[in-house]
């Protein structure tokens, strides 16, 4: 092999390497701007939840997290919050879950987790487990049974012969 030959390979190894640098660092920030924009929606979401909150001493009902989401339709990505605010006891642990947000992160080495709304107005990311974990803690029976009771069921196969 030629010097000619060796330095194209020298060259066209550092070109493939900082390529896959780049395509690397970019799926990392794109994934963290998908985070982030799950914790501004519920920002967004929070605070007049909040200030409900504040003024009547009790949580928001299901209508009113509703409209609000409603109303973000087309502002903001990843409106599909759920809201478990019927289930929480206003003067419960300030620790508990009042909605939540799934926020994937397929495309870097960042965990897959859910953007969370505490009953005390904080907002924070927890990986799946720790999030399944926390909230399988914190849901009564009775809200199993009715989340599985709005579960819609699979239409039944017919076989034919």
């Amino acid at each position: 092999m030629n010097r000619k030959e060796k330095s194209f390979l020298k060259h066209a190894a550092v070109v493939i390497a900082l390529t896959t640098a780049a395509i690397l660092a970019l799926m990392y920030i794109k994934d963290r701007i998908n985070r982030f924009e799950a914790k501004r929606v519920m920002e967004l979401v929070a605070r007049p939840i909040v200030t409900y909150s504040d003024t009547h001493l009790t949580l928001p009902p299901q209508s009113f997290v509703e409209d609000l989401l409603e109303n973000l339709q087309g502002y903001a990505r990843g409106t599909s919050i759920k809201y478990r605010g019927h289930w929480v006891e206003f003067d419960g642990p300030p620790d508990q879950i009042v909605a939540y947000n799934f926020t994937p992160c397929p495309h870097s080495f960042l965990p897959d987790g859910y953007t969370v709304l505490r009953l005390d107005g904080t907002i924070t990311f927890m990986d799946a487990e720790t999030f399944k974990s926390v909230l399988a803690r914190q849901q009564t029976q009775a809200e199993l049974d009715t989340l599985e009771a709005l579960q819609p069921t699979a239409p039944l196969l017919q076989i034919t012969p």
